[in-house]
């Protein structure tokens, strides 16, 4: 892998080619941020996620032990969360990373997992 990404100002985004996926979706205190097409757009780049924190998205990378590729002084303890929530959805992830999953379909994937989680806390009481 090349390039890594850098953590982005919202104030600076111009031209940003992603799919939200929202607290309700993912249980966490942020939002996240899937680059579209990332396969074909950015081949040599370490998959990643952009946590969204105030004003600022965070790379995140998609791995079995998430570290935030660009952190700016934050520490990991501000995204431990974050961190659980890719190792849970990790192979859902790499899918989408990798453009076997569309948008649609990761929001699919993602929604149909975290309803089987809920089912199972509910059963384990």
């Amino acid at each position: 892998m090349s390039e890594i990404p850098k953590a982005i100002s919202i104030h600076e985004i111009d031209g940003f080619m992603v799919t939200n996926v929202t607290k309700k979706e993912t249980g966490l205190s942020c939002k996240i941020f899937l680059e579209c097409i990332a396969k074909e757009r950015f081949p040599d780049v370490q998959p990643y996620v952009f946590a969204a924190v105030e004003d600022w998205l965070y790379p995140i990378s998609i791995s079995e032990s998430p570290i935030v590729l660009d952190d700016i002084g934050l520490e990991d303890i501000d995204f431990m969360d974050v961190y659980q929530w890719i190792m849970n959805n990790r192979e859902l992830l790499i899918r989408h990373w990798n453009c076997q999953y569309d948008d649609f379909d990761i929001h699919e994937a993602l929604r149909e997992k975290r309803r089987m989680e809920d089912r199972d806390k509910r059963f384990r009481g």
